[in-house]
């Protein structure tokens, strides 16, 4: 884009509390721009009810019940709208019984880091390429490893999404027997979590049964190939009842299917 509708403008985030906002319910467009207005600008650990979160620059904590009340809209219209956003790559969404956490895609490249850093103690006669090495120091300080603590705070999170705990914590065992160690550091199962994350629930539990049912993990085939039967699983073929489906174009799919006496065509 060029000429009047290029740059940047500044956004005002208390005018969502302002009576301009007032009016219900709130159009799409204004409610995403509630969303990552509402995006924390650097890493920080957030109280909500009384747990303490880790919280990345560019996401945010809240529950679809509170977002219902701001937009006016159904919880039904919520969790719709979520799951467009994410769909267009616009942000992910991790979801527990308590709480959902919004991640803004290219959060970076959107907001500005020279806009939100304090530049007051840089003088007048700085030259602009001084000026960006101080701003790059500042950033280099934000961006820490993660702690520890950090790091089971945001696994705790993603587990909350499963009700089944118990399926979770055989296919992480069963992970960990391909390695020669026996074990998987915390960093790999939160980076296995996030990868589930992307799917629905239903897809992701499917998923996982095939893998530990068929004894994939005997065979040497590790998270990767969980996630490729995971990808393969269309939404609606979590919860087949019937007694004859397609071909999901999987086999390791196909073969759990015909294992549960359904007829695969």
């Amino acid at each position: 884009m060029s000429g009047k509708d290029s740059g940047w403008v500044k956004l005002w985030r208390d005018q969502f509390h302002h009576e301009i906002s007032e009016r219900k319910p709130w159009c799409d467009g204004y409610a995403w721009t509630y969303i990552y207005s509402r995006a924390n600008y650097k890493h920080g650990i957030v109280n909500f009810r009384n747990q303490y979160i880790q919280v990345d620059r560019g996401q945010f904590i809240i529950s679809a019940l509170k977002l219902s009340e701001l937009f006016g809209w159904s919880r039904r219209r919520v969790n719709s709208f979520l799951t467009s956003l994410e769909v267009r790559g616009m942000c992910y969404i991790s979801r527990s019984n308590r709480f959902i956490i919004i991640t803004i895609c290219n959060y970076d490249k959107y907001q500005s880091t020279e806009i939100e850093i304090d530049t007051t103690d840089v003088a007048p006669d700085v030259t602009t390429d001084a000026q960006q090495v101080h701003t790059n120091k500042k950033l280099k300080k934000e961006k820490k490893k993660r702690t520890p603590e950090e790091i089971l705070s945001e696994i705790s999170v993603m587990r909350d999404r499963y009700q089944d705990q118990e399926t979770i914590n055989q296919v992480f065992q069963a992970i960990a027997s391909i390695r020669k160690t026996n074990q998987i550091t915390d960093s790999v199962k939160l980076s296995i979590l996030q990868a589930w994350n992307q799917y629905p629930i239903e897809s992701v539990m499917t998923g996982i049964r095939a893998y530990l049912e068929k004894g994939y993990a005997g065979q040497g085939k590790n998270e990767k190939y969980l996630l490729g039967i995971i990808r393969n699983l269309k939404p609606e073929e979590s919860e087949r009842d019937g007694h004859t489906m397609k071909s999901t174009g999987s086999r390791a799919l196909d073969d759990y299917y015909r294992d549960k006496g359904i007829n695969i065509i």
